[in-house]
């Protein structure tokens, strides 16, 4: 993810609003990425770079307590058990079967146009790459190209088998796994903040390997505001986009799990519209039975 970088404060330091005149340059020490934690209140305020240099605070709170994030924890599948009978994991491993639909949303691929042969591998190429010389390979485009069926159990497991020896080759870059990058939690939010109350606030929350504390195994929950998801990736201690976040009304759900290269969206009919009819991102319902582990496409491998 890549965005303007946003200044933080302790809470109790701040108290007014700062503006810009329309025409004024704001000083670059509005640009450093200081975070502050204020231990007392274990909140922060935030410092947003709007139009015209308008300075806008924000409160991202760390709660204590897992309490609100526990309607997921217990009514989910837990990992390695199907109740069902049935094999692998499930999206109702990831979410309760509560939501009306779900929709799968693919993380993005990318072309390194420098890369001439495409039959070289990430085995056979030891330069990295750029981020300038990468542009946007459509998850359809792959899947014609090497003769592979887009069906709700893909991922990019599902090309394992037709790439030369079973390895990457080297042109194609990504997709991420377990986060979500600018180009799409952009649009996204866009789609979401249509399908929240008005000031409604929203939970994130974050498995320890999302973050870069790994000794503590635990989950850590945060309370905000949908402007706010933007604001993890300036924060020292994160390593992708939350695992999950929701609103306070439950209407729906998002759930990019650090081990899948795709995202997963609960909630109403009109909500999966948004994202089908979305240009910005791929994806395709999905069902709460559909499966997401390593060996869910049974039609391509």
């Amino acid at each position: 993810m890549g965005a303007g970088a946003p200044c933080y404060y302790p809470k109790q330091e701040l108290g007014i609003q700062v503006e810009a005149e329309a025409n004024e340059v704001l000083p670059s020490l509005f640009y450093l990425q200081n975070f502050v934690n204020s231990k007392k209140t274990k909140s922060w305020r935030c410092l947003n770079v709007g139009a015209l240099g308008t300075l806008k605070t924000s409160l991202m709170q760390k709660l204590q307590s897992l309490q609100n994030f526990e309607w997921i924890l217990k009514e989910k599948w837990n990992l390695g058990e199907r109740p069902d009978g049935g094999n692998g994991h499930t999206i109702q491993h990831c979410f309760p079967d509560k939501f009306e639909s779900y929709f799968k949303l693919l993380h993005p691929l990318f072309e390194d146009i420098t890369v001439i042969n495409k039959k070289l591998t990430w085995d056979d190429s030891i330069k990295d790459y750029e981020e300038k010389n990468l542009i946007r390979l459509s998850w359809n485009k792959l899947a014609n190209e090497y003769g592979v069926k887009i069906v709700p159990e893909i991922s990019f497991e599902s090309f394992r088998t037709v790439f030369s020896e079973n390895l990457w080759p080297r042109y194609i870059i990504g997709p991420e796994e377990g986060n979500l990058e600018t180009s799409i939690m952009t649009p996204l939010q866009k789609i979401l903040m249509n399908h929240i109350k008005q000031d409604e606030e929203i939970y994130f929350a974050y498995f320890f390997l999302a973050t870069d504390d790994w000794e503590n195994p635990e989950w850590t929950l945060y309370k905000g505001s949908l402007n706010e998801i933007m604001d993890f990736e300036n924060l020292d201690g994160f390593r992708f986009t939350p695992t999950y976040w929701w609103p306070e009304s439950k209407s729906w759900c998002v759930c990019s799990d650090y081990d899948l290269d795709f995202t997963l969206i609960a909630g109403a009919k009109d909500l999966m519209a948004d994202l089908s009819n979305s240009i910005q991102f791929e994806g395709l319902e999905v069902d709460v039975l559909t499966r997401i582990d390593n060996k869910a496409d049974t039609i391509n491998l």
